[in-house]
């Protein structure tokens, strides 16, 4: 777990899994005027796959000290193909959406899995006041404290195992949570016996990409937030959020506009 200090200086801002879409987060950092000198940016991880900008995003994350994410499933894959000798394995990664990284040459290949490698699976930022926010890439199951993730480490098997009950697989493949507050909702009943267990302890909010959600809004549940909003998606959106003002802004792939702000309401 990487635990980073409280911004004192500026402000902390929030976003959902970019896939590429380089073009659609400077303009929400423009549309909110972000200075690198004293503002951070904090990512749910999958900078990388289905748009353009794949390779640039994962070098600024390296470069830029105010730009910090967590690894999500892309990244991972990323890992295990740019390491892998034996062509299936290859295959099975640039199938998807990753055809971009086998176009590159070699010597650009070898920094790029050097940067995903160094991505933490777990962060945690404390606050000016109050508790801490964590992020993650995915899910942590409801039966698992935050405390269980002091010794998450990531194995490079967790990649491509989708359907395991490793506590890696769910960080960075997990859908179980989204899927059960998404069922909750669409049927129309309250979802308040869900919203209990969705609480976790330790932390003021964890906020989690990964998972779509339903008409391309963020979700907060209990305290946790689900900010994937599917910019790669038809009718999806790329969602920057701050927390302190609990505000949000969005556009979509093309990055046309940026969508005045709205004020994310919790559910129940």
């Amino acid at each position: 777990m990487l635990k980073l200090p409280a911004n004192t200086q500026g402000r902390d801002y929030y976003v959902g899994d970019i896939h590429g879409h380089g073009e659609a987060l400077w303009k929400l950092l423009d549309a909110v005027r972000f200075d690198d000198r004293c503002d951070r940016l904090f990512c749910t991880g999958d900078l990388v796959d289905r748009g353009p900008d794949s390779a640039r995003l994962l070098l600024i994350l390296d470069d830029a000290p105010w730009f910090h994410a967590v690894m999500g499933n892309h990244e991972a894959m990323l890992i295990v193909a740019g390491s892998a000798r034996d062509e299936t394995t290859r295959k099975r990664w640039s199938a998807r959406d990753s055809a971009w990284f086998f176009r590159l040459p070699a010597e650009q290949r070898k920094p790029l899995v050097r940067i995903a490698m160094r991505m933490p699976l777990v962060m945690q930022i404390e606050q000016p006041e109050g508790e801490p926010i964590g992020l993650i890439h995915a899910d942590l199951p409801l039966d698992k404290g935050w405390t269980a993730l002091e010794r998450a480490r990531f194995g490079v098997g967790a990649a491509f195992d989708n359907d395991g009950d490793t506590l890696a697989s769910h960080l960075l493949w997990g859908r179980s949570t989204a899927m059960q507050l998404g069922q909750a909702m669409t049927t129309g009943r309250r979802p308040s016996g869900l919203l209990a267990r969705l609480r976790v302890e330790s932390l003021g909010m964890l906020i989690s990409g990964h998972t779509p959600m339903l008409a391309a809004k963020p979700r907060l549940a209990g305290n946790r937030l689900f900010l994937d909003t599917g910019v790669y998606l038809p009718g999806g959106r790329l969602t920057l959020l701050e927390p302190l003002s609990r505000r949000y802004w969005q556009t979509n792939a093309n990055a046309v506009e940026v969508a005045p702000p709205k004020r994310l309401r919790a559910i129940g």
